[in-house]
């Protein structure tokens, strides 16, 4: 340790050092070597092998195997493409994301053409177009607040009729109203699936203990249902009405989030309930005295889809609630009521083979996701505020978990341990995938887009793309039968599909 201590000897005479840090560099390098901007896209050029390839075709010998370099032209060594009559600078490798995000990050956030043309205004590079679909694809800016224009993807799924009266039910609640003297603040709508039969219990509460000792009268009058259909409000979450149903047997359908048209039964019920309490209630702190009255105008008023009134349909006749001489002259005859419902049914099933195909021809299938894929939701607004500027979709992304009948998915937010942290059923108009749908498997980097020239049709004012065409539907349908085959089990060995070259930017494995 002899050593440390002659360290610590040195004598220290305070004095600052003459010369600054720059100084001491400028003395020590001899020569900065100071590197243009035209020299340095020449230098990324002559490093890039596609670039370097053409220039080398251009400045060699002309031969016949060198119409790779048609279009091209290099002047003062930099390559430049002729297109449209004017040179634009050809775009190496290194430069592609820079130049795509200062067009479109920077440039308004349009959508494919619009980001096409402005980059075209300077430059060029092969698979253009491909590159701009692959980056907006996943601009997570796009993704959260844009919402596809024209047709919404998904087909009409009829839920079909019941083979007996209040075999399938639909429930929900409607209100708050103005409470009541007797502290009604709620409605529990009930509606039967084959019979239109409504019946209306006012409630104090929407908790599930409420909803259970409905349901348990119910049971006790009309008998148990095979299957309850309604939304996922926190009574109908809660462990208490899924231990009535486990209980009884009784097969519990949950809607998806923010989907009312999964329960439309009973939806469409509640919209003529308003008007009808509407007109019938005297006072606002009444309408609970009016139920009956509004319960037996639903039930004896003709039915579009059974052409018969929910009354006569379960019972076999139509009723006589009011005073009078002229309705005893009309014959009121009875009629098997098993036979009124065979034909109920029939008209209800022929009425939802019209609905469907009125509402599907504004509609397209849609996108088939996977169990696996990573997908962005529709999101509530945030009350009190304006809906105007709010993200459309949730910032954080969801995973797809399951997939279910009608064209519904379970997703899920995952943490970083694999746990979920929220997990919900979406429909797949409120889904959008966060990779690229229907991208052309072309990996030939050097071919040009052969649509660049064409009319951008495919693009609203707004920027927002339109619905894929009907072959474009087809190839994403695709995605289905390896869905159900990674559902069902192992699968025969296929090949293994490579990353094109115009995405190896966007690689996400190391």
């Amino acid at each position: 340790m002899s050593h440390v201590d002659a360290l610590s000897r040195v004598v220290y005479d305070g004095a600052e050092p003459d010369d600054s840090v720059d100084v001491e560099i400028s003395n020590r390098v001899d020569v900065y070597v100071t590197m243009t901007k035209h020299e340095a896209v020449r230098l990324l050029q002559a490093t890039d092998e596609g670039t370097r390839r053409i220039i080398e075709l251009l400045n060699g010998e002309p031969t016949q195997n060198n119409n790779e370099a048609t279009g091209y032209q290099v002047t003062e060594g930099v390559l430049y493409k002729v297109h449209r009559g004017r040179p634009l600078l050809v775009v190496p490798k290194s430069m592609r994301k820079g130049v795509v995000i200062a067009a479109h990050d920077y440039g308004g956030h349009f959508a494919v053409d619009r980001t096409v043309a402005r980059i075209t205004d300077d430059y060029w590079f092969a698979g253009m177009k491909r590159y701009v679909k692959q980056h907006i694809a996943m601009c997570v800016d796009c993704l959260t607040n844009k919402k596809p224009a024209g047709p919404k993807p998904g087909f009409l799924h009829p839920i079909p009729p019941g083979r007996r009266p209040f075999q399938t039910i639909h429930l929900d609640h409607l209100g708050p109203f103005e409470t009541t003297i007797a502290k009604n603040k709620y409605l529990l709508v009930l509606v039967d699936n084959l019979t239109k039969y409504t019946m209306l219990y006012p409630c104090k509460t929407t908790n599930a203990a409420a909803v259970v000792r409905v349901l348990d009268k119910f049971c006790s009058k009309r008998g148990i249902p095979d299957r309850i259909i309604t939304d996922r409000g926190t009574c109908f979450t809660a462990n208490a009405f899924g231990k009535f149903c486990s209980d009884r047997e009784i097969r519990h359908t949950l809607n998806s989030t923010r989907h009312p048209q999964a329960n439309g039964q009973v939806e469409r019920a509640n919209r003529t309930i308003v008007s009808l309490l509407s007109v019938t209630a005297t006072e606002h702190n009444n309408w609970d005295t009016q139920l009956r009255y509004v319960e037996n105008m639903l039930n004896t008023a003709p039915n579009k889809s059974t052409t018969k009134t929910p009354y006569e349909t379960l019972h076999g006749y139509l009723p006589r609630f009011h005073k009078g001489i002229l309705p005893t002259l009309t014959r009121n005859n009875w009629r098997d009521p098993q036979e009124i419902q065979t034909e109920a049914r029939r008209n209800i099933i022929d009425a939802q083979r019209a609905m469907k195909i009125s509402h599907d021809r504004n509609r397209y299938e849609g996108v088939r996701y996977e169990v696996g894929e990573v997908v962005v939701m529709t999101k509530p607004p945030v009350p009190h505020i304006s809906a105007k500027l709010q993200p459309k979709y949730r910032v954080k992304p969801l995973q797809v978990m399951e997939v279910l009948p009608g064209d519904t998915y379970r997703v899920a937010e995952l943490a970083t341990d694999g746990h979920e942290v929220y997990a919900t059923t979406a429909h797949v108009s409120q889904l959008k995938s966060w990779t690229v749908l229907n991208e052309k498997d072309d990996s030939d980097e050097g071919e040009d887009d052969s649509d660049e020239g064409k009319d951008d049709s495919d693009e609203d004012v707004d920027g927002t793309a339109n619905p894929p065409k009907n072959d474009e539907i087809h190839a994403g349908n695709n995605r289905e039968g390896r869905a159900e085959q990674t559902m069902m089990g192992p699968k025969r060995s296929t090949r293994t599909r490579q990353t094109p070259k115009y995405l190896e930017d966007y690689s996400t494995t190391g």
